[in-house]
């Protein structure tokens, strides 16, 4: 594989041609140099570069190649040298320089003032014709393509190529500048810009990775697709499973921990430590005649202050509810909110019939249950975000809580769900819009319904006389 890196901006004094498209047998890089510029050089340029197309290198065995560039450039040091002195009147000659990779093989013609270095070991070195003095060298020494009317010895510069090859081709105005053995390797392009920006010179820069390299490069590649592959599908069947068996099933698993923990240490190991105490002090008892007392939880003593909050000119109905900011009362159908640091009125809101119970809920709302219908409101002004005549709830608080909250408490919801109980039927409405989500009737009146069973995932419905467990299973 070859890849261009950077190129010098091609006009009629300086023109470079690249066919280096992949899965070809053969790539060639053809650079060609003038010291002036005009049509009859550009029209050169097209005639030299035609030529070396028609000699089809591709169809041309391994071992012919070098036989068949010399006696081509031999042929053609004729011509050019016949046309400088036809059209030109005087003697002179161009640069060339000619690149031909064929399976991984290098061959180099060179001519004039292109030079070439090719990487070894993170170090560009030279190709070719030496470096050294060149900008001394007069017409003869440069050897330009043109310049002698006679059969020119013509060198072909050869080297195998393997594994990572960097190539770079340049004219000599700049080679002084270059120093290739203290050359960075991966800041040539970098470097190659600078110089531009005092001057205009060829140069190509161009990297080869042989076909073994590339194959290891390929099979690396292949074998880091696959695993990536491998770990993104087992990631979609693990998403899919997560989705599938429960968003928030880790998370479940957790409460349901956390829970068990929470009720053995306040029932269990209490009363093990309790159990504890009682013996250890039927022992001191019997040693100390009962004037040692050991207490494993020491009596707290606290020291209680209070304040006078706010006056009211109507009693308060229901228990208080609080958040962050506001306290809420409630007095028979009206609700208010009062700023608890300022003590200022905030809003309030009368309702058609008395408020039976109320609940703060997620997304700063709050539910308000009337005889007659459910309310969702805003907490910040009071305002109605739905309102729901269907549902009846019951006028008893101390017999049922019709009111429960699942979002802190049942993960896999998306968001709370309120429980209403009317007569022998129980519903089940979203906070966020007010509509139902489910419903259950039983045989019987409901008369109790407990709280949340977080490790169960279940209800427990009381009628009559039976004891009935409402399973709650969330479809995805």
């Amino acid at each position: 594989m070859i890849k261009k890196i950077i190129a010098s901006e091609r006009y009629n004094s300086n023109f470079i041609f690249t066919d280096f498209f992949e899965n070809q047998s053969i790539n060639i890089a053809l650079l060609l140099h003038h010291t002036k510029d005009g049509d009859f050089y550009k029209k050169l340029n097209n005639d030299i570069l035609q030529g070396i197309l028609n000699l089809r290198l591709d169809n041309v065995a391994l071992d012919k190649i070098e036989d068949i560039l010399k006696e081509y450039f031999i042929t053609l040091n004729w011509q050019i040298n016949s046309k400088l002195k036809r059209i030109l009147k005087e003697q002179d000659g161009i640069s060339l320089l000619l690149l031909v990779i064929v399976n991984n093989h290098l061959f180099m013609v060179q001519f004039g003032r292109l030079l070439v270095a090719i990487s070894e070991n993170e170090k560009l070195l030279e190709f070719g014709r030496s470096w050294e003095h060149f900008k001394v060298k007069n017409r003869k020494e440069l050897n330009l393509l043109g310049y002698e009317d006679k059969d020119i010895a013509v060198k072909v510069y050869k080297k195998k190529l393997s594994g990572y090859n960097r190539i770079l081709a340049v004219s000599s105005e700049v080679v002084e500048k270059i120093d290739l053995k203290n050359l960075d390797i991966s800041k040539t392009a970098d470097y190659l810009k600078y110089l531009t920006k005092d001057q205009k010179f060829l140069y190509l820069l161009f990297d080869i990775i042989c076909h073994k390299e590339l194959i290891k490069e390929k099979t690396i590649l292949r074998k880091r697709i696959k695993i990536t592959l491998f770990i993104m599908i087992f990631l979609i069947l693990l998403s899919t499973s997560y989705v599938y068996f429960g968003k928030n099933w880790l998370q479940n698993k957790q409460e349901e921990l956390k829970e068990k923990n929470s009720e053995y240490i306040r029932n269990d190991l209490m009363q093990k430590l309790l159990d504890t105490q009682n013996q250890l002090q039927d022992v001191v008892d019997q040693i100390f005649s009962g004037k040692l007392e050991i207490k494993i939880f020491s009596d707290k003593k606290l020291r209680l202050k209070k304040k006078l909050f706010i006056k009211l000119n109507h009693p308060v109905t229901a228990i208080p509810l609080f958040d962050i900011k506001n306290i809420y009362l409630i007095q028979k159908n009206r609700i208010k909110a009062i700023n608890k640091l300022t003590k200022k009125h905030q809003w309030e809101r009368t309702f058609k019939s008395r408020i039976i119970t109320s609940e703060l809920i997620d997304a700063n709302r709050m539910i308000i249950a009337t005889q007659d219908s459910l309310y969702c409101i805003k907490r910040k002004d009071g305002e109605n975000l739905w309102v729901n005549d269907d549902v009846s709830t019951l006028r008893n608080k101390k017999n049922l809580s019709d009111l429960h909250f699942a979002l802190n408490e049942f993960n896999q919801l998306d968001s709370g769900v309120i429980i209403s109980v009317r007569d022998n039927k129980i519903t089940f409405l979203s906070n966020i819009s007010g509509e139902e989500v489910a419903s259950y009737e039983f045989d019987e009146k409901i008369k109790f319904v407990s709280d949340y069973d977080k490790i169960f995932k279940c209800l427990y419905v009381i009628t009559d006389k039976k004891v009935i467990k409402l399973r709650i299973i969330v479809e995805i």
